[in-house]
């Protein structure tokens, strides 16, 4: 009898995960798991499984969180979250710390936050976030690095902005922003610098600055920003080399006046370069009001920087001629939309020849700041420079690396203040490969960290407390002598 019982405890493990032999360390093949209870089993099933080599699946009526996978650390597959109607929390995947295949989460309609996924670095194939009614935010992502598909944020009723993208650098194939009918802006993902292939922006109908991609320098074919019903300007598209679009879209922004910015003036500069531009505001309204646009500009503008020293932003520009130049105006924002002069500065009237300006300004407020110059010649008509973001710290406390390099084996982790929260340390090397993960107590100050065994390069420290919330990230060189 006892025999039995026991055969039919194995038979009911195999049917809940889905034919795969629950007598292995991990499985092997992909999970789907359609119910609480078959996640909440799976720490029996698998007590000493820590890497998944295949991709997981999770869909149910009834799963609420996602507690049963605390052990896993690695994944190697693909990670779906979908179609479940009462999921509010992710927290149980929050051990997993490394890039995995792709990640979707959709269709989820009470999950407001993605706390729980900050230890993801990246992903080898698509990111999706698609038709959660209830996120705020994107807070969670912070650690990933790399997209290695596609990057799709779209139909999110209540998400606001793109925060939680700040380590985004790069998406390899299509970037998306659509559809989602709370976005104001795209601040969050200013650390993003190249789209494989099509940028596309549309049917926000309250987005009403880009201002978030001002970091992107390379597009990697189409440009797409049509339908959004308030944007007015495409600053944050300055610095996008221009050789890098192949297609141009601008269409059905009906605020759309502002589009004389440098990569679409250099763009459009090639007559037999594509674009359709239609059904803008004017200025924006056909291609020939573009290029009557970008040839009023009185001043060729090398470069416009904003560089930190302290809480102090230094604007430095250079120009290469000022043709009827009079004088600059310096504007600041601290929305990217409106903004107001800080300061004029005098212009060097008819100068041929590389001619240097600086400026330097301390914002009252921390967070992101913008700036712009105005450039306005002697008959009073004026142009504008791309928008520059700067970020103002909040008077938070300090996390210190030292040495640096490090050069000895090892370093020292100072937090100026204590707290009562644990912490969970992950360091990784630049390509995203998890090197090593600690846990410090709250009430630690400081701690020395082994770096015996690294290659030398650089290496980034992730640090969040427990529960996936705080999350930062320090970069430290190692110089190894042997």
């Amino acid at each position: 009898m006892k025999m039995i019982f026991t055969l039919l405890l194995l038979i009911v493990f195999h049917i809940a995960f889905c034919g795969i032999d629950a007598r292995a360390q991990c499985p092997t093949g992909s999970l789907s798991f359609s119910t609480q209870a078959q996640l909440d089993a799976f720490p029996g099933a698998y007590p000493g499984c820590t890497s998944m080599l295949f991709s997981i699946d999770i869909s149910g009526t009834d799963i609420k969180q996602v507690n049963g996978l605390t052990q896993l650390t690695t994944l190697s597959g693909n990670l779906k979250i979908h179609d479940n109607p009462m999921l509010t929390s992710l927290s149980g995947l929050g051990n997993i710390a490394s890039s995995i295949g792709g990640l979707d989460i959709y269709n989820n309609s009470v999950l407001a936050s993605l706390v729980g996924l900050g230890g993801i670095t990246g992903t080898g194939g698509s990111l999706l976030v698609d038709n959660n009614s209830a996120l705020t935010n994107l807070n969670g992502l912070g650690s990933i690095m790399s997209v290695g598909g596609g990057l799709g944020i779209t139909n999110n009723a209540m998400l606001e902005n793109l925060t939680g993208l700040s380590n985004l650098n790069s998406v390899a194939a299509a970037f998306t922003v659509s559809s989602n009918v709370s976005l104001t802006s795209l601040d969050g993902i200013e650390a993003l610098e190249s789209v494989g292939f099509t940028l596309r922006v549309d049917n926000n109908p309250v987005l009403s600055d880009i201002n978030g991609l001002s970091g992107l320098n390379s597009a990697g074919g189409l440009i797409s920003i049509y339908s959004n019903s308030v944007l007015s300007s495409l600053s944050g598209l300055d610095n996008i080399a221009p050789s890098s679009i192949s297609n141009l879209n601008l269409s059905a922004n009906p605020d759309l006046s502002y589009c004389e910015v440098a990569s679409i003036c250099a763009y459009l500069s090639t007559p037999s370069n594509p674009a359709n531009v239609i059904s803008n505001s004017s200025g924006c309204n056909s291609r020939a009001e573009i290029e009557t646009a970008c040839m009023l500009l009185p001043v060729e503008l090398l470069f416009f920087v904003a560089r930190a020293e302290g809480k102090d932003c230094y604007l430095l520009w250079r120009t290469a001629s000022e043709v009827n130049g009079n004088y600059f105006e310096i504007e600041h924002s601290r929305n990217g939309v409106s903004f107001e002069t800080i300061a004029s500065i005098a212009g060097n009237g008819l100068a041929a020849g590389n001619y240097d300006y600086e400026f330097v300004h301390r914002p009252l407020l921390s967070g992101l700041q913008y700036y712009r110059l105005k450039l306005c010649d002697p008959d009073g008509s004026c142009s504008y420079s791309p928008v520059v973001p700067f970020q103002v710290s909040a008077d938070e406390p300090n996390v210190y690396i030292y040495p640096q390099p490090v050069t000895s084996g090892n370093f020292q982790l100072r937090f100026e203040q204590t707290t009562t929260l644990n912490k969970i340390l992950r360091i990784y090397r630049k390509d995203g490969m998890l090197m090593r993960k600690l846990y410090l107590a709250g009430t630690e100050q400081e701690q020395t960290i082994e770096t015996g065994g690294f290659q030398s390069g650089i290496y980034l420290l992730h640090i969040m407390d427990e529960g996936g919330n705080n999350s930062r990230v320090l970069k430290f060189c190692v110089i190894n002598h042997q």
